[in-house]
């Protein structure tokens, strides 16, 4: 019986990585937020660049463009990959005892919710804080209660600063996901 388990469970190992990525995949936002930095291999820093803010001049007809404006990158961030893992134990006893289908479906389900918090830990844990060019300031407090003058706020900011379109806000409460 055990090589028939073992058998059965390295077979469907495959199937179980696959389900705990794709919900690992459809429980995050931010992945959806950051830009990827791809300009690396390995556990090589990426670093990230953006060309300054340019100025336009009020022309007037038969007019020319007087000055020139230097076309320069300057480096905004800096990021070090991570790799995460995690196991699931299924015990003989419970490979005996429940159907294995539902046992994989849980390992994926469990699996797939502790990599989508510990990506969406890490990357919200590289932004110190919201203030700076991108907002413009600081929007509520710390601990505070979230209403929705501070999400109207907060859109102000990239508003004013004419930032492109589009900015998102996304809340949700971890437990309503997992208990």
């Amino acid at each position: 019986m055990a090589n028939t388990t073992y058998a059965l469970i390295s077979s469907l190992l495959p199937s179980v990585w696959e389900a705990a990525m794709m919900h690992a995949m459809q429980n995050t936002f931010m992945p959806s937020l950051v830009q990827v930095f791809n300009d690396r291999t390995g556990g090589v820093a990426r670093s990230g660049s953006k060309y300054s803010a340019g100025t336009v001049a009020s022309l007037t007809e038969g007019t020319d463009i007087s000055t020139a404006q230097t076309l320069t990158r300057a480096a905004f961030a800096t990021i070090t990959p991570a790799e995460v893992g995690d196991m699931y134990l299924i015990t003989d006893l419970r490979a005996e005892s429940e159907d294995v289908m539902n046992i994989f479906a849980d390992a994926a389900q469990v699996i797939g919710y502790a990599m989508a918090k510990s990506v969406e830990t890490n990357l919200l844990s590289s932004f110190t804080s919201f203030t700076g060019e991108a907002s413009g300031g600081t929007i509520g407090t710390a601990g505070g209660t979230l209403t929705i003058s501070h999400i109207l706020a907060a859109a102000s900011q990239p508003s004013a600063s004419t930032l492109p379109t589009p900015w998102r806000c996304t809340t949700f409460s971890m437990a309503a996901i997992m208990p």
